[in-house]
């Protein structure tokens, strides 16, 4: 089957295209109410992408006619999301982040940090080396404490940048929200972790950013560190821990990264599917399967 050109909700529900700002999900590998079956076989990538359209989905269940008691189930989940930080922090829980990361509000990004906008939905893309900034900014802040809380008694630390990303995917959203009374400039949360491994002597830190309220994705970062001190007696830089050598990243199926997943499925996404598959999970799979036009 070839790729769907909209996502399953545009295509039942055609009116919703006159709002480019809702963005449901389009993952084939989360079909809209996502069975029994389904609901054990998405793996960890998919489930955490789906996790960044919740919001933009528990809108069209609204949408598609839920009744008082599904929307306050609906309320529910998005009581249970805010109390995790957003979003950003669901999605952090869900990659095995402490606490779904360390959260803050960055400060007001220029003119000169954002792209120019092709359309209104691309407004406010933010630049990669604005990106980096913001992220290495709170790295160093949280290096240098976690390691004063280590090791005190050394002084003199160099944190030498060992690799630096900028993930393409999935596309990040703009962070100018269009209202009914015009374009509003949303401020950004990030959600950031540092995992020190004293084996390799090596740090890895990943910082995703969304826009306050709303929710979107507008980038990430990942820098790698090796973490150095002043050795006095051979006068030369050493790693603080462990050898020196880059060891394996956190693994995405670690102990940590599996409860967060498993609390995010539980009290999050298998409740959405659950709705879904009350409201209207039927009619998107008759509209994809005969390939029709939406029956609002």
């Amino acid at each position: 089957m070839p790729p769907l050109r909209l996502p399953p909700a545009l295509q039942v529900f055609p009116t919703l295209q006159r709002f480019p700002a809702l963005r449901p999900r389009r993952q084939a590998e989360v079909p809209i109410g996502c069975g029994t079956r389904g609901a054990t076989a998405v793996d960890a990538f998919a489930a955490q992408q789906s996790v960044l359209h919740l919001y933009h989905d528990l809108g069209v269940l609204v949408f598609a006619g839920a009744t008082p008691q599904q929307t306050r189930r609906i309320g529910d989940i998005v009581r249970q999301v805010v109390a995790w930080g957003g979003l950003g922090g669901a999605a952090a829980r869900m990659g095995g982040e402490a606490g779904g990361g360390r959260r803050r509000r960055e400060g007001r990004l220029g003119t000169e940090d954002l792209f120019e906008a092709v359309d209104a939905r691309r407004a406010g893309l933010i630049k990669p080396e604005a990106l980096l900034r913001m992220a290495t900014a709170r790295f160093r802040q949280m290096l240098e404490t976690q390691i004063s809380e280590v090791q005190p008694a050394l002084r003199k630390i160099h944190i030498q940048e060992t690799q630096v990303l900028i993930p393409g995917s999935p596309p990040p959203n703009g962070t100018v929200l269009q209202t009914a009374s015009g374009p509003r400039r949303l401020p950004i949360d990030s959600f950031a972790s540092i995992c020190i491994d004293r084996t390799d002597g090596h740090a890895i830190g990943e910082a995703r950013f969304f826009t306050a309220g709303t929710g979107a994705y507008v980038g990430a970062a990942r820098v790698d560190y090796e973490i150095l001190h002043h050795d006095k007696v051979d006068q030369a830089l050493k790693p603080v821990w462990g050898h020196g050598k880059l060891g394996k990243r956190r693994a995405a199926d670690g102990d940590l990264a599996k409860r967060g997943r498993g609390e995010v499925l539980d009290q999050v996404l298998r409740p959405l599917w659950q709705l879904e598959r009350e409201v209207w999970a039927e009619r998107a799979e008759e509209v994809l399967k005969s390939g029709m036009d939406g029956v609002e």
